[in-house]
């Protein structure tokens, strides 16, 4: 089976950089742009066969 990419995200850091943006637009404070952290590729194995527990089971 071939490798995975995943993404790899920040989702705490993006809610601090969201709640940033939201609290200077209810201030007043003029509009900008607000760098989120990055997100990055991440290349993982491979999933490998799906476990016989989880396979379909054939209709009788």
């Amino acid at each position: 089976m071939p490798p995975l990419s995943v993404l790899s995200i920040d989702v705490h850091g993006r809610g601090v950089t969201l709640g940033r943006a939201v609290l200077d637009v209810l201030s007043g404070a003029p509009s900008r742009e607000y760098p989120g952290p990055p997100v990055r590729i991440r290349r993982r194995g491979s999933t490998g066969p799906v476990p016989r527990s989880l396979s379909p089971v054939p209709n009788l």
